[in-house]
């Protein structure tokens, strides 16, 4: 359900039954951080993540568009939905991947699985989906999904495309404007330098596998993300 942002009774009562849902699947902190700052972002389209997944899960669209669902739409476009799907780190509530799973359950095709340690979910919300509470690594089997996806995975990102170019997986990984360089003298650098670095590399293991190009968009800019969105496009 779509929610407009200016009926805020509707939205109050939605977030108060989320709490009750979840409240407590949060450490302190962060339900102190999620109480006291859900109306300040409520209107920002570039509002925290922890946040961001709350408004979606919500079904709560911004004027602007739904953060979420133009993934979803751009992933659609340049893959299909209609595949096994793995998403790496999903965050606490996997707002992006419900989305996905109910485009799945309408075309009655693909199927999406979660890996992510912060799961405050138990169960499935529906019967395509797949949820592993736990680190995505280089052991993790990956054979029986066509594509790897990452919506700001923070860590995961280099692993991901490492292990998709690795096993010959399509990949769509939205970046996060974090340096997560393991070395001193990467971290120090620019969040720019370090994503240019992340690009340049996935340049380069593709070209030796040979099989696809990397293609890198953004969001407009309208949504006040602008990271670099890696993709591959097969030959």
């Amino acid at each position: 359900m779509l929610v407009s942002y200016s009926n805020e009774p509707i939205i109050q009562e939605m977030f108060q039954e989320y709490l009750l849902k979840y409240g407590d699947k949060y450490l302190p902190e962060e339900l102190q951080y999620i109480v006291a700052n859900f109306e300040r972002f409520l209107y920002d389209i570039g509002a925290p993540d922890i946040l961001m997944e709350i408004y979606g899960e919500l079904g709560l669209t911004h004027k602007i568009g739904d953060f979420y669902g133009e993934h979803l739409n751009r992933i659609n476009r340049r893959f299909g939905l209609d595949k096994n799907i793995l998403e790496i780190g999903s965050g606490y509530m996997p707002a992006f991947a419900h989305k996905v799973a109910a485009y799945q359950q309408k075309i009655e095709k693909g199927t999406i699985t979660i890996y992510e340690p912060l799961l405050i979910v138990d169960e499935p919300k529906y019967p395509n989906m797949k949820l592993y509470k736990e680190e995505f690594t280089k052991e993790t089997p990956i054979q029986d999904y066509d594509l790897l996806v990452g919506i700001l995975p923070c860590e995961a990102t280099t692993l991901i495309l490492e292990q998709a170019i690795a096993n010959d997986k399509d990949f769509y990984v939205a970046m996060c404007g974090c340096n997560h360089s393991t070395t001193k003298s990467m971290y120090r650098q620019p969040i720019d330098f370090y994503q240019q670095y992340i690009i340049n590399k996935t340049k380069y293991l593709l070209n030796e596998k040979g099989t696809s190009e990397l293609v890198v968009e953004r969001l407009s800019e309208d949504y006040d993300i602008d990271y670099p969105i890696l993709h591959n496009k097969r030959h």
